[in-house]
């Protein structure tokens, strides 16, 4: 930074203080006032922009289903080592899904820029994941005598992963808008 204009890149560079500068930031001409439909066009323009990539997508749709995949497996991991009493198994489980979820956001880190509408898709999503997964791993756990057979722990299983998986699909089809 220069000492004399607080700035980057010494004098001169501020427009805020380079009175050649403000030449450079004035309208190019008067604004003349919009139409309604031209008006509505270029908000229907701006609207359909995104600074996301399709790479950006792939990236958050992985993210998204690859977190609601996490889920499930670790609910049928818990079922499995608590069920044939392996406590070792069952926190290696815990640790390996932290693994995973540490990776799954290094990859979402990966993304440049986000589609809109991503995070909301994406908090309702998993925020319906993890209360499933909540409510199902009480249930199993609450049902040790006997355990929940293979066959209704992977069904439920299924339905833990599908708000995850269903918002990866939500935020494909934003690339196709």
């Amino acid at each position: 930074m220069s000492e004399h204009s607080g700035v980057r890149g010494g004098p001169g560079k501020d427009p805020t203080r380079d009175p050649n500068a403000a030449d450079a930031l004035a309208p190019l001409g008067p604004l003349e006032p919009l139409g309604p439909d031209e008006a509505r066009a270029r908000l229907a323009l701006v609207d359909s922009a995104s600074l996301a990539t399709s790479r950006d997508r792939s990236l958050h749709v992985a993210f998204s289903g690859g977190i609601g995949i996490a889920v499930a497996v670790l609910l049928v991991l818990c079922w499995w080592m608590a069920s044939h009493d392996n406590r070792l198994g069952l926190w290696l489980s815990i640790a390996g899904y932290g693994v995973v979820l540490a990776l799954m956001f290094v990859l979402k880190g990966r993304a440049q820029a986000a589609p809109r509408g991503f995070t909301r898709v994406f908090n309702r999503g998993l925020g319906l994941t993890m209360t499933l997964y909540a409510v199902g791993i009480a249930w199993v756990f609450g049902h040790q005598d006997p355990w929940p057979t293979v066959t209704v722990v992977l069904g439920l299983a299924v339905v833990v992963a599908m708000p995850s998986l269903v918002a990866a699909v939500r935020i494909v089809r934003m690339g196709r808008r």
